[in-house]
């Protein structure tokens, strides 16, 4: 009975350390760091059975094996005597009948020809002589309404004070927009951003993509509108897209944990990132009930009725977020934020313009 006392209150804490620490191997190294976490877990083991057993090392070995072996099942399989196993099926089923019985995927997709060309058509071409802010958002998980609202949100604001309005299209994955909105899809993104290059004027003009969603430790952006298959987005993909539609002066803004992995793929002299986490941590906020993310919230829920400097607002939502996930013990998410040389004179520009030209650009949304 000790040994069954000792094997399930010490493995389970080796496990978590497993479970902690390995992830954050690099891929290369992850197979050398599970093998020698076997070995020191195995070890650590033998120790305490050789303590117990006074030093008789043939026993203490059998009882590190039965240790590891018997604590397996505690963190792995999921035994009835512990829990009821959680049936999917039945969530799965719920979702469905709830919400997307209705959904016809051909449907879908034939209608986002007629959907982007109702957002695009009205999208007003770049004044000559002018710094213009045009505005992408993508907002691709349907799984959690916060990524429709803060889209929405962020799109206002961009509209209202940042005079983006007749300049501004959102991509939205969720069934409440379905048959609205065009879907947040790489092909929609690609394609909405070819239409928004043919409207600016590409050496004077400024596209600010706004991107939420949840990401991966892979550093890919989820797209997703289940039943539909759609493909993620890689940092790769958007810089092609922006490099192909001819847009060279670049705000990109990604609300996503481990976003900060797509900082070395988009990063040059004409372009400013900035992203909601360091790429090794999580960001937080993307609930199902909030109207944004910490990220999303920190930015745009309240811009202040003065002049908008971009590198300075964007500084104080960093020291906002870091202050409220201290605030509420959360791991620092560590935003990062990265200026282009020559994007530092840019956005003087649009800041000048943005003020000399208020009264005609800063009409209400």
């Amino acid at each position: 009975m000790l040994f069954l006392v000792l094997a399930y209150s010490i493995l389970p804490f080796l496990y978590l350390i497993s479970y902690v620490g390995l992830p954050l191997l690099p891929d290369s190294f992850l197979e050398m760091g599970y093998t020698i976490y076997a070995i020191w877990s195995f070890f650590v083991c033998f120790y305490l059975a050789l303590q117990l057993l006074d030093h008789r090392k043939i026993r203490a070995f059998l009882i590190a094996i039965f240790w590891m072996g018997a604590t397996y099942p505690l963190v792995n399989i999921p035994f009835s005597f512990w829990y009821e196993d959680f049936d999917y099926s039945r969530t799965m089923d719920a979702y469905i009948n709830a919400d997307l019985n209705y959904l016809n995927q051909e449907d879908v997709y034939y209608s986002q020809y007629r959907l982007l060309n109702n957002v695009l058509s009205p999208i007003e071409p770049g004044k000559v002589g002018v710094t213009d802010l045009f505005f992408v958002g993508f907002g691709s998980d349907a799984a959690q309404d916060v990524f429709m609202k803060e889209i929405g949100h962020v799109q206002r604001a961009m509209n209202k004070s940042l005079g983006a309005s007749g300049r501004s299209v959102v991509l939205i994955n969720n069934l409440k927009t379905i048959d609205t909105i065009p879907l947040a899809s790489s092909s929609n993104l690609r394609i909405a951003l070819n239409h928004i290059g043919s409207k600016m004027n590409r050496e004077e003009d400024v596209v600010l993509l706004y991107l939420t969603s949840h990401g991966s430790i892979n550093h890919e952006l989820s797209v997703n509108m289940w039943p539909l298959e759609l493909n993620d987005v890689r940092p790769e993909d958007i810089k092609a897209y922006l490099d192909d539609a001819g847009i060279r002066w670049r705000i990109i803004l990604i609300s996503a944990c481990y976003s900060g992995g797509f900082i070395d793929a988009l990063q040059d002299d004409y372009s400013l990132i900035l992203t909601a986490a360091a790429a090794d941590k999580a960001s937080f906020g993307c609930t199902h009930e909030n109207e944004y993310t910490y990220f999303g919230e920190a930015l745009f829920r309240s811009i202040e009725d003065r002049p908008y400097q971009f590198i300075e607002n964007f500084s104080e939502a960093i020291e906002k977020i870091r202050q409220r996930e201290q605030s509420e013990n959360l791991t620092p998410s560590d935003p990062q934020l990265f200026v282009g040389s020559s994007m530092k004179e840019k956005l003087k520009l649009l800041e000048q313009d943005m003020v000399r030209y208020a009264p005609e650009r800063f009409a209400a949304y």
